[in-house]
């Protein structure tokens, strides 16, 4: 990947991490998950952003001109869930990634982030959209609207640009002032369970 971006592109200056795997057979109990369940989520979200991060910080290091580096995160991190261990564990160890690579990569001009996005529309949500648990999530949002493309687009392209420069070893949380209510969160989980 970084080879063929040098060779298309000349250079790289940042990344942004932001895979996931759909949500599937590890929306379990811990004593009920597969592993290979857990082992999917885990590699697509965590590993994934730690190969493609050493490879592209390698790079930057050899670059010396300094870059970014921006995980993409969930508030579903904050909250943790039950019947979302893996997908939870991942994001955290996404932020805690994003953390310790800041402080590695500091001082040579490396910045290293993560954007903890609340709930978008995106295809991980669709099927909300034809019961009540989507009005549910959208009243727990102080906006009261989903995030779009855009909210999450303008945060990561201002930490890897020099207005970010000075910021690194953060979780930024782009939701709208999204809230955690459990009594809303167990009316939004009957609403998909049913």
């Amino acid at each position: 990947m970084v080879t063929r971006t040098v060779d298309e592109l000349g250079r790289v200056d940042f990344l942004v991490n932001n895979a996931a795997s759909a949500a599937g057979p590890d929306r379990v109990p811990v004593s009920e998950m597969p592993e290979d369940a857990w082992r999917r989520v885990i590699d697509v979200k965590l590993t994934g952003a730690f190969l493609a991060s050493r490879a592209v910080a390698g790079h930057l290091l050899r670059q010396n001109e300094g870059g970014s580096i921006v995980n993409v995160s969930s508030i579903s991190a904050r909250w943790q869930p039950a019947a979302q261990a893996a997908y939870t564990a991942a994001n955290l160890g996404l932020e805690s990634l994003s953390a310790t690579m800041a402080k590695e990569l500091g001082p040579h001009g490396i910045t290293c982030n993560t954007v903890v996005p609340g709930f978008f529309p995106t295809s991980r949500a669709d099927y909300m959209r034809e019961t009540d648990a989507w009005d549910i999530a959208v009243n727990l949002i102080a906006v009261r609207r989903p995030g779009s493309a855009e909210d999450l687009a303008g945060v990561v392209t201002f930490l890897c640009s020099s207005h970010g420069a000075f910021i690194t070893g953060q979780s930024i949380n782009v939701c709208g002032g999204q809230e955690w209510h459990p009594r809303e969160f167990a009316r939004l989980r009957g609403n998909l369970e049913s």
